[in-house]
């Protein structure tokens, strides 16, 4: 009865309005709808990888996995789960460096480096767990893990290293900061490569 005398779109447009109008009044509330909006960007981007994939392992392709069934309807809604949850880690993670007053690149180095190692165990186990199921004689389960072993691998891909530089970006408000962002995390494989061929050419020698 209500809606006969009030369009539905109404009420909505209003609750946006409010909600867009605190953001913009409340910075640190600014700053999380930003991180929000780059996540759920970053996630989206995962299942499209996944799907992508899968269709590359399906038939007509490699052939490596069956045509896409219901069960694998199931697997975004995962993936939007564990997606949340590797940015919490990395956001929080990053948010301590900064709140002690690190500067904007060195906090997000620190944070992948500490929160990211965590993370590819997490990647890894939870990837195991799934891919027993290819052991089952039932062929929409086996397909069922590797679907989701390969979204599982591209959100935790694309969230390390598509989710911090945004942010980071849209903390500095200047030129993007996703170059000084790898150099600085690379550094250690770097310097491991280095001596590893420094030894390899001292021995030889």
């Amino acid at each position: 009865m209500v809606f006969e005398v009030i369009p539905i779109g109404a009420p909505l447009l209003a609750i946006v309005a409010v909600f867009a109008g605190w953001v913009i009044w409340h910075r640190k509330l600014r700053r999380s709808v930003a991180d929000t909006v780059i996540t759920l960007g970053v996630i989206f981007m995962a299942i499209a990888w996944m799907n992508g994939i899968s269709v590359l392992l399906g038939p007509g392709y490699l052939g490596f996995i069956g045509p896409f069934n219901e069960m694998l309807q199931m697997i975004p809604i995962l993936l939007i789960g564990l997606g949340v949850d590797y940015s919490i880690h990395l956001t929080s993670r990053y948010r301590e460096e900064m709140a002690a007053g690190k500067e904007v690149v060195e906090a997000a180095v620190t944070a992948s480096r500490t929160v990211g190692v965590a993370l590819v165990l997490a990647t890894v186990t939870t990837s195991v767990g799934f891919l027993t199921n290819i052991f089952s004689p039932v062929a929409a389960i086996a397909d069922f893990g590797v679907v989701a072993t390969v979204g599982i691998g591209s959100a935790f891909v694309l969230m390390l290293g598509w989710k911090t530089p945004p942010s980071t970006s849209l903390r500095r408000r200047t030129s993007p900061v996703s170059k000084r962002y790898w150099n600085r995390l690379l550094t250690p494989v770097r310097s491991l490569t280095k001596t590893s061929v420094f030894s390899s050419t001292t021995n030889g020698s």
